[in-house]
């Protein structure tokens, strides 16, 4: 973070300040960035953040009075520089006039509205991404699979001449059955204990 402090107080015009806006570029004047000053007695100051070291702000400053005139302060066209790098106590390095001649000479001819400054400038420039319908599409369709019915057989019944560990299945009810005393089932004559609940009759 680095911190800009400009020198005006209302003496310096004929009318009382409204605010005060620093407007200043970061890489050599192709895009232009604008910022309100805060008031303190008798200066104005500003914090950039996220301004890469080594990097050289070129800025100039508007000041608006209360009767809506804008006056420009840019160093008579020449505009301010200041060089990103200079340790807390140290005297504020300037690029040398080759650099500030090279950078004269990049900054675009042609007047570029400033933005508003916020904390991440290039994140704010990135365009939305635009996501069509046709796009989520093939993405989230779900393939179509043929899917063969499956046909269900019944199983095939026992012939009559099939045995079973009982022996030959019985297709009407025995006439010589008795009822176990016990549990009230059907059982044969012969048996002496019953086969459902294993006690003897």
């Amino acid at each position: 973070t680095i911190k800009i402090v400009v020198k005006i107080t209302e003496e310096d015009f004929s009318r009382a300040i409204l605010n005060v806006n620093l407007i200043f570029s970061a890489d050599q004047g192709k895009s232009w960035y604008q910022m309100l000053m805060e008031s303190t007695s008798d200066y104005y100051l500003v914090e950039i953040a996220e301004i890469p070291m080594g990097s050289v702000i070129i800025y100039y400053i508007e000041v608006y009075l209360e009767n809506g005139e804008k006056i420009i302060e840019n160093n008579d066209n020449k505009y301010f520089y200041y060089k990103v790098g200079v340790s807390v106590g140290e005297p504020e390095e300037k690029p040398s006039e080759l650099e500030r001649n090279e950078l004269k000479g990049k900054i675009r001819k042609t007047e570029i509205k400033p933005q508003k400054y916020t904390k991440n400038p290039v994140a704010s420039q990135l365009p939305t991404p635009h996501i069509s319908s046709e796009m989520i599409k093939p993405s989230t369709e779900v393939p179509q699979e043929t899917i063969n019915s499956v046909t269900m057989n019944n199983p095939p019944k026992p012939s009559a001449n099939n045995l079973t560990i009982f022996g030959k299945p019985q297709t009407t009810i025995d006439p010589e059955l008795k009822v176990c005393t016990h549990c009230n089932s059907k059982i044969k004559k012969m048996w002496s204990t019953c086969p459902i609940c294993g006690k003897d009759i």
